[in-house]
C-alpha cells in the first residue's frame, strides 16, 4: 500500500475490502434483486451529483465534461444500472480485489490525462517548478524538482518513470487523493445502506464500522510496537553505565557547560 495518500482513506479502504470479502455475495443478491429505481435510489445516495451519461457518452455528443468527469469516469447511472446493475457489483470486486487496490491503475489513468493537458488542476499552481514529483516509497512525501542542471539522460529517466508509477507527479498526486478520497466515500454508503436495509440477509459480522474501528487499532497497535522496537535497539547500542543503569541519548552526550540547567 502506498503511503502518498492520505492515512484515513487508505485504512477506510482496507477496511471496505474486509467488508467486501465478508459480504460480496449478500450484497450482490440484494442490490440486484432492487427494482431499478431502488437501485438508482442507492447509487445516487453514494453519490447525488452522479451524471446519467457516462462521460464517454457525452464526449462523443460534443458536451464539455466536469472535472468529476474526468477524475471519476465510472460514476454514471447509466454505466452502473448496465446488465441489471451487474456492472456496480463487477466495479466494487474490482477496485477492492486488487492486488494493488487500484493504486497503479489509478495513477496511470491521471497521468495520461495529465499528458493529454486534460487533468484538473487542485491546489496552488507548481508551474514555476521544473517537474516535481514524488517518489511512492518516501512515506514524507518530499517533493523532489529537476532543474536547469538536470543532465538529459535523467531527466528521460524520471519521465520514463512517470508511466509506470515509479515516480509520480505531484500534480497527478494531488487528483489521485481526489479520486480515491471520492470512491471511498461512494462505496462506504453503498455498503451502510446494505446494512440499514437488508439486515436480515446481512448474516455475517462485524458492520464495515466495527471493520475500520479494529483497522485502525491494528495500525496503531503496529506503530507502538514499532517505536518500542526502535527505542530497545537504541538502548541496546548505547549500552550501560558503571551501575549497570542503561544508558540514554542524554547521558551518553550529556553537556559539561552548565546550559542545561538555564530555563529559557
Amino acid at each position: 500500500m502506498t503511503s502518498l495518500i492520505s492515512n484515513g482513506t487508505e485504512t477506510e479502504i482496507v477496511a471496505l475490502k474486509a467488508w467486501w470479502e465478508r459480504n460480496c455475495k449478500p450484497f450482490s443478491e440484494w442490490f440486484l434483486k432492487l427494482e431499478e429505481p431502488a437501485k438508482l435510489a442507492v447509487l445516487r445516495k453514494g453519490c447525488p451529483d452522479m451524471p446519467a451519461v457516462s462521460s464517454a457518452t457525452r464526449a462523443k455528443q460534443g458536451a464539455e465534461l466536469k472535472a468529476t468527469d474526468m477524475l471519476l469516469p465510472e460514476l454514471s447511472e447509466d454505466a452502473l444500472l448496465a446488465r441489471g446493475g451487474q456492472i456496480t457489483v463487477l466495479f466494487i470486486t474490482r477496485r477492492l480485489m486488487d492486488k494493488g487496490l487500484c493504486f497503479p491503475s489509478d495513477a496511470k489513468l491521471l497521468n495520461d490525462l495529465y499528458k493529454l493537458g486534460r487533468l484538473p488542476a487542485f491546489g496552488k499552481s507548481l508551474a514555476h517548478l521544473d517537474t516535481p514529483f514524488v517518489d511512492p516509497a518516501d512515506p514524507e512525501e518530499n517533493v523532489q524538482v529537476l532543474s536547469n542542471t538536470t543532465s538529459d539522460a535523467v531527466r528521460k529517466k524520471v519521465m520514463e518513470s512517470f508511466d509506470d508509477s515509479t515516480l509520480i507527479r505531484c500534480e497527478v498526486l494531488m487528483s489521485i487523493k481526489v479520486r480515491r478520497t471520492a470512491i471511498v466515500s461512494f462505496l462506504r454508503i453503498l455498503f451502510e445502506e446494505f446494512e440499514t436495509q437488508a439486515d436480515e440477509l446481512w448474516v455475517p459480522k462485524p458492520r464495515y464500522q466495527q471493520l475500520l474501528s479494529g483497522e485502525i487499532a491494528q495500525q496503531k497497535l503496529a506503530r507502538e510496537m514499532l517505536e518500542k522496537s526502535e527505542l530497545e535497539r537504541h538502548a541496546e547500542a548505547l549500552g550501560t553505565d558503571m551501575n549497570g543503569q542503561p544508558l540514554t541519548p542524554n547521558t551518553v552526550f550529556k553537556s559539561t557547560s552548565g546550559l542545561e540547567d538555564i530555563s529559557t
